[in-house]
């Protein structure tokens, strides 16, 4: 009797287990739109990440839009309990908040339990105008000193992060200890936090954590700006508490973090370091 008992309770031990661990199969069509004009935009980038309800996304994979702006098939299976997360990019084009400012339209949370039936639209907003174009290449191309004088000159124009390169970040390690006060500085565009203040230090680190994820992201064509690695250059703890925003001790920590990352291990190693988070282990996170 016990024995028979046993094995019933094992039998839906297995069945609970299985139930747990169930993937769904995941099949949707993506397209991307100038919100201006409804033009179709092709060669943008989507970019998608999982998530579990209330934790933060990972990076799963990203591919690109056709001649008609639109990606036909993105097929893949997820665990029960999770969900999706897009975001389209395109070089010279910018996110755009909702009317009542909610939320970004250039990115969409997928419930796999919901998959929409029709094609998923998302949209962006060309970001270059007569005035600001040539500002923006130029800037694109920017060193890091130019970069970090035009910060400190308080000239800064746009939310944006030229793509720097894996070579940059000696350079923007030498300005990551500057704790000089600047008002003008990029944000991820939408962001909700809006500091009206940052230490140069901490925008010098910030470019060099999006370099970082740039790197370890595997995408074939990028951008020509980079993404922001997170809502705004500040520093705050690793549970989302930003009262260490513009403290200098947490810039000191910060940097010798990214200094200590940068000198461990072979430079040349560049994708096995792009996957290590300096700031593992300090409490510390991007906000």
């Amino acid at each position: 009797m016990r024995r028979l008992l046993f094995v019933f309770v094992w039998a839906i031990s297995l069945a609970t287990i299985s139930s747990c661990s169930q993937k769904t199969g995941v099949e949707i069509s993506f397209e991307v739109k100038d919100i201006e004009n409804s033009a179709s935009l092709p060669n943008a980038t989507i970019e998608l990440y999982r998530f579990y309800e209330g934790g933060q996304p990972v990076f799963v994979d990203s591919f690109q839009t056709n001649e008609a702006g639109i990606y036909p098939a993105f097929k893949t299976s997820v665990e029960k309990g999770y969900k999706f997360k897009v975001v389209a990019s395109k070089p010279y084009y910018e996110p755009v908040l909702s009317g009542n400012g909610a939320y970004l339209k250039n990115e969409k949370i997928i419930d796999p339990a919901n998959i929409p039936r029709d094609t998923l639209t998302l949209f962006l907003k060309s970001a270059v105008s007569p005035n600001s174009g040539s500002q923006r290449k130029k800037m694109a191309k920017s060193n890091v000193n130019e970069l970090i004088g035009s910060l400190k000159a308080g000239n800064w124009e746009g939310n944006f992060i030229p793509r720097l390169t894996w070579g940059d970040i000696p350079g923007l390690l030498e300005h990551g200890e500057d704790s000089a006060i600047i008002k003008h500085f990029p944000i991820k565009t939408g962001s909700k936090l809006q500091p009206d203040s940052a230490r140069v230090g901490q925008v010098a680190l910030w470019m060099i954590e999006a370099i970082r994820r740039d790197v370890s992201r595997k995408v074939g064509d990028k951008p020509i700006f980079l993404m922001p690695p997170s809502n705004v250059p500040v520093l705050g703890t690793r549970r989302g508490n930003p009262r260490l925003f513009n403290s200098k001790g947490a810039l000191k920590k910060a940097h010798e973090a990214y200094i200590k990352w940068w000198e461990n291990g072979p430079i040349s190693d560049t994708l096995k370091k792009a996957k290590r988070n300096p700031l593992r282990g300090t409490g510390l996170g991007w906000m």
